[in-house]
């Protein structure tokens, strides 16, 4: 079966490009966690990226330190949306199915399509997930050569992971060879790939790029692994076509997910997620590894892309004079828990690491100041 662009289709999965057989992922999950239709699936994410830019356009940026805070030209405190602007370099999204974290992702993919928009350098979005299913102790890289989404495909740079396989062979950042089943399977970074097929489309149309997709494996947060990891995440941050997105979700709490933490001190249950999670917060917004480690060593949260944010915090210690932060702007939880016998919940949050103003280094969001929002109350 011919394809655009002189491919043809060999069966499900393998076609030829030119005279090289190449193989692809399938949207494994599309259908079940996501819209398998394009016009479905492009409808709803254009609604959520607008009801995003509304939102984002009522959170401000304050001042926490000493340099003054961002400030629209009435002197009030600016909007994050145009606070951060274009100055995005790397989100946090979740990663759960649609209906609960959409959403909240759209909120980070607001501001990638921003940043997107005003440098038309970006040509490699690099995504790290935390694997769920297959048992890692290092970092794994795709062997298929594409990624197919509702949307359209999207190429793999091929060559870019080929050049990491081969420095990092030797070092502690070595990687593995996902087989594509075992790619299928997982969903940390598939769920990531419609918003940014989406974003690249309406925010850098006809702009030739691709993606690298890592698997993060079992590999610490303060460690010698998630160092070396950071070490090679650092200059992709500091790299003008390169933009980064880390997918995680925060609290699973319930006996289904073996997690019923509970401070009684905060309230209800659902109150008390929320404190969990923002402290969680705060110690990413730390850009500290060891802040991190020590809280999930004390809380146990069970934050499933915490290795992948390990590896981000370890980047940004090497990237002199603190010119990436990061802030928080939108958290979410899927219901209220309120009975520890039989109510669950997973929460969502949306993180933006940006480039900071030198004469505006102090300013950022107050994490005890974002609302939250309950997707079963819509």
């Amino acid at each position: 079966r011919s394809r655009p662009g002189g491919v043809i289709q060999l069966d499900g999965r393998h076609w030829l490009e030119g005279e090289m057989k190449k193989v692809e992922r399938l949207a494994a999950h599309g259908g079940s966690w996501y819209d398998s239709n394009s016009a479905l699936l492009s409808k709803q994410l254009q609604l959520w990226l607008q009801e995003a830019q509304s939102y984002l356009n009522t959170q401000r940026i304050h001042s926490s330190g000493s340099k003054g805070g961002v400030e629209d030209a009435d002197g009030a405190a600016a909007s994050v949306a145009h606070a951060v602007a274009g100055r995005s370099k790397a989100i946090i999204a979740p990663h759960a199915g649609y209906r609960y974290s959409g959403r909240t992702a759209a909120a980070a993919y607001y501001l990638m399509g921003e940043a997107v928009a005003a440098n038309p350098d970006v040509s490699r979005i690099v995504v790290l997930g935390p694997s769920h299913h297959l048992h890692l102790s290092q970092c794994a890289l795709p062997s298929a050569q594409c990624y197919q989404t509702p949307l359209g495909a999207i190429r793999i740079d091929t060559g870019y992971i080929e050049t990491l396989k081969r420095e990092c062979e030797d070092s502690a950042a070595s990687f593995e060879t996902l087989s594509v089943s075992d790619d299928e399977d997982e969903h940390s970074i598939e769920m990531q790939l419609p918003f940014i097929k989406y974003v690249m489309d309406t925010k850098a149309a006809g702009r030739s790029w691709s993606l690298v997709p890592i698997l993060v494996g079992q590999i610490g947060i303060d460690s010698e692994k998630s160092e070396a990891m950071g070490k090679l995440l650092a200059p992709l941050l500091q790299d003008s076509s390169t933009f980064v997105v880390i997918s995680s979700d925060f609290c699973h709490w319930g006996k289904r997910f073996s997690y019923t933490y509970q401070d009684k001190h905060a309230g209800s249950i659902w109150e008390s997620i929320v404190q969990l999670d923002k402290n969680g917060m705060k110690a990413i917004v730390s850009e500290n590894p060891s802040t991190f480690a020590n809280y999930i060593k004390d809380t146990k949260n069970t934050i499933c892309g915490r290795h992948p944010i390990g590896i981000l915090l370890q980047a940004l210690a090497r990237i002199p004079g603190n010119a990436l932060r990061i802030d928080f702007v939108k958290y979410a939880q899927s219901s209220r828990c309120v009975n520890a016998s039989k109510d669950s919940s997973v929460s969502y949050a949306a993180g933006v690491i940006y480039s900071a103003l030198p004469d505006v280094s102090g300013s950022q969001r107050h994490i005890d100041q974002l609302s939250l929002s309950v997707v079963s109350e819509g």
